[in-house]
């Protein structure tokens, strides 16, 4: 029996013998496909989300039925704290009766949500020469940021009240995520 190019199904072994009654015998052949968990991932996501579905990360070509484990090879929900995160190692493992294993390895990274910092409203002279928007923020070191006006137009970080006019400017963080 060739699995790759006979079906399951029931087979009948059937023997001939001179002067007696032939005899018979049914063979019940069942395949159990290959596993296949997926192709391994990673996955880097912002804490402001209180949970995230690891099943989300499976590949299209996953198959389903599969379980969770952390980085202790405890036994998880699929689904995750990320509040509470204990990460960052997980490992989906389809267990075979006659076929191997198969699993899949996902890193999950979280990041801490960013706070670009209360909302000000500065007044500043119409003469006062050009003022440098960074002074006015809380620590304008930490990440990467963009400044843009009330339009979503890019501008720079710097301000000059006798040449702009007045509008919104707002300062815009990069997380990574």
């Amino acid at each position: 029996f060739d699995p790759t190019l006979m079906i399951e199904g029931v087979y009948t072994y059937e023997v001939n013998g001179i002067g007696c009654i032939p005899a018979s015998a049914e063979l019940t052949i069942d395949v159990e496909n290959q596993l296949i968990a997926g192709n391994d991932a990673e996955l880097d996501i912002c804490q402001n989300l209180e949970s995230y579905n690891l099943s989300d990360l499976l590949s299209a070509n996953a198959m389903s039925g599969g379980q969770w484990y952390n980085d202790n090879d405890e036994l998880i929900d699929s689904s995750i704290s990320l509040i509470d995160f204990d990460g960052p190692n997980y490992t989906y493992i389809l267990e075979g009766v006659l076929c191997p294993n198969d699993e899949a390895e996902f890193i999950v990274n979280v990041d801490e949500p960013v706070f670009a910092g209360p909302d000000q409203v500065l007044v500043f002279c119409e003469n006062e020469g050009l003022i440098e928007l960074e002074n006015y923020i809380s620590d304008p070191g930490l990440l990467d940021y963009s400044w843009t006006d009330s339009e979503g137009n890019a501008v720079g970080a710097n301000y000059n009240p006798g040449v702009q006019t007045s509008t919104d400017y707002y300062y815009n963080l990069e997380s990574g995520n």
